[in-house]
């Protein structure tokens, strides 16, 4: 009886599962300095988890359907984390798309996670390191225009971070503004060019982790035969805006990440995916001279991955 109703529930849907398997060297973000003291056995109180680093399995699970120009997406994808098992999380994303006139398109959708691991931190109200957690819901709306040599698109998000118990002051509602120009075919590459801005408020002015940030993304990718290649490059900069809290104030992160990979089908149902990326931040604040030693990080994440559509 289950079995026939997952059916007749499937009936008219594509299903789209992948699966990948990774490497990070730094899945909390930590500086060298505080990766040093772990790995000497320094302030372990600060560290209940098991490694610094760890090799994550994520399955996504999608489905579609179509129906009078009208397109529902479905999507759940749960990262498995094999040491740091706390760190786990599943993100669940739906959304309706729907075709309008003269190659125009709109969008609209809800994405939830409802519980994400930070960090273990000293918390409010508490005498010892505890999980530093959040629940995040989004909503977008997004819309573009769609021809044979490029496309252009553009969204607007609302975001809500809600913090679990002895972390309540970080709760943050965010906007979110995108833009991105994909160009079809230039020399048989297909490059695309994003920018996205972020304006959150944090509930607590003390502290406060109100900022504003700025993210470009460049892309170029080229098929050769059967494989798609692809490269991009990303540029962050975040400026804090408080201006009671000296631990935030004027502080800025700047991010840069580089990423390369290729895809490519093994029959018409299979395709096998691999990825490399490297990312760095680094920060600076004119009231904590020494914060990039506690706050600069480097990681490294290597990907593998099989896709199946039916």
């Amino acid at each position: 009886m289950i079995s026939l109703f997952v059916i007749i529930i499937l009936q008219g849907f594509y299903i789209n599962l992948e699966t990948q398997i990774s490497y990070k060297d730094n899945i909390f973000h930590y500086s060298e300095e505080h990766i040093n003291d772990y790995k000497q056995g320094v302030h372990l109180y600060r560290y209940p988890f098991y490694s610094i680093d760890d090799a994550i399995s994520t399955i996504k699970v999608s489905l579609k359907n179509r129906f009078k120009g009208t397109t529902l997406n479905l999507h759940l994808t749960n990262h498995h984390f094999f040491m740091n098992q706390e760190k786990s999380y599943i993100l669940f994303n739906i959304n309706l798309w729907r075709r309008l006139f003269n190659n125009t398109f709109i969008q609209v959708g809800l994405k939830y996670i409802p519980s994400y691991l930070i960090r273990y931190m000293y918390g409010d109200n508490s005498q010892n390191y505890v999980p530093c957690e959040y629940k995040q819901s989004i909503v977008q709306i997004r819309t573009g225009y769609n021809i044979d040599l490029f496309s252009l698109s553009g969204y607007i998000e609302r975001q809500l971070d809600d913090y679990y118990e002895h972390f309540d002051y970080y709760d943050t509602k965010a906007w979110r503004f995108g833009l991105k120009l994909h160009l079809k075919s230039i020399y048989d590459f297909s490059p695309s060019f994003s920018y996205r801005f972020k304006s959150a408020v944090a509930k607590e002015e003390d502290p406060d982790i109100s900022y504003r940030e700025h993210r470009f993304r460049i892309k170029l990718s080229k098929k050769i035969i059967r494989t798609n290649f692809g490269v991009s490059y990303d540029f962050s900069r975040r400026g804090y805006t408080t201006e009671i809290d000296l631990y935030h104030k004027e502080r800025v992160d700047t991010g840069h990440s580089l990423s390369f990979g290729f895809k490519r089908p093994v029959t018409n149902r299979i395709y096998i995916t691999a990825n490399y990326l490297v990312r760095k931040r680094c920060v600076s604040s004119p009231y904590d001279l020494n914060i990039d030693e506690e706050k600069d990080f480097n990681l490294n994440s290597f990907d593998l991955g099989l896709g199946v559509r039916y």
